[in-house]
């Protein structure tokens, strides 16, 4: 019971209170302005390729925009395959994170066989042994990206200045897990068998199956880290959907009356708490509205 509770419920239940928390302050967050130019795949492709709008022609506000979905999801599946934007932004970290970040991918897709076998009681062995490999492969490139990632963090000066305790902390803990899956899969697809045992008798489909502690160990840190995503820093996993269309590709007009200039001014009511020289601090600037106008109240 024990051992369900650890490796089951506490998981699920602490995941979805930490999903509906997490989406709530990401759907309630403050609407999102352009601060520059760059690319929005929804527009027409030739305007996209420049970071133009549609709002280049006159009376676009009289025209309904064209939206290219299709060329926003691919332009999601690209940057989640490729990083493409932390190749072009920090081009130094791009190679450590790619491997991090497929051996997290990995990881996600050897669980997911794991929980599938255990539910529905099939293992081909054939599969398996194909999940080994993606296993193995998984957590050594997980791994290889944590050292590198690791090192960069601690030798280079710029990274180590804003470099936090918990970055570190969860690059270390990432590391065990894979370290965890390679250890699982690496002797034969038995030790699949064993993962799949424990896992049914977690979800109460069959009796404990004993303690086989690599197996216990790797499904321990699975969810722990269940636990942590929508927690810890790990949500920009999903977050990164509403960065981009709350806010990078965010060129909704605040047209008279509507939901957005309606949110854009409640938000002008709020009073700055900001440090920076160009803002000050507290009392005597005025709400967002007369800092934004230039007018400030004395204090």
């Amino acid at each position: 019971m024990l051992v369900k509770l650890l490796l089951f419920w506490c998981p699920l239940i602490g995941f979805l209170i930490g999903m509906i928390w997490r989406l709530r302050k990401l759907t309630s967050a403050p609407p999102g302005l352009r601060w520059e130019l760059y690319p929005i795949p929804h527009e027409s492709a030739e305007r996209a390729a420049y970071g133009g709008s549609h709002m280049e022609e006159f009376g676009w506000w009289e025209q309904q925009p064209t939206r290219r979905r299709i060329a926003v999801w691919l332009h999601i599946v690209f940057e989640v395959v490729s990083l493409r934007s932390l190749r072009t932004n920090r081009h130094g970290l791009h190679i450590a994170s790619l491997f991090l970040h497929w051996g997290v991918y990995l990881w996600f897709v050897t669980s997911i066989y794991f929980w599938g076998a255990a539910l529905f009681r099939e293992i081909s062995l054939d599969v398996a042994e194909a999940i080994r490999v993606l296993g193995l492969s998984g957590g050594v490139s997980g791994l290889l990206g944590v050292g590198l990632l690791l090192g960069k963090r601690v030798a280079d000066p710029e990274l180590r200045s804003f470099t936090k305790p918990t970055r570190l902390v969860a690059l270390v803990f990432l590391g065990l897990l894979f370290a965890s899956r390679i250890l699982l899969v690496l002797p034969d697809i038995g030790s699949i068998g064993r993962e799949v045992a424990l896992l049914r008798s977690v979800i109460g489909l069959a009796p404990f199956p004993g303690v086989d502690m690599i197996s216990f160990m790797d499904t321990a840190l699975s969810a722990m880290f269940v636990i942590l995503i929508p927690w810890t820093h790990f949500s920009h996993s999903f977050a990164k959907y509403f960065t981009f269309h709350s806010v990078k590709w965010n060129d909704e007009s605040a047209s008279e009356g509507s939901k957005l200039e309606r949110l854009i001014g409640l938000k002008l009511d709020n009073t700055p708490t900001w440090t920076a020289g160009h803002i000050h601090r507290g009392g005597g600037t005025g709400n967002w509205k007369k800092v934004a106008s230039g007018r400030r109240d004395e204090a």
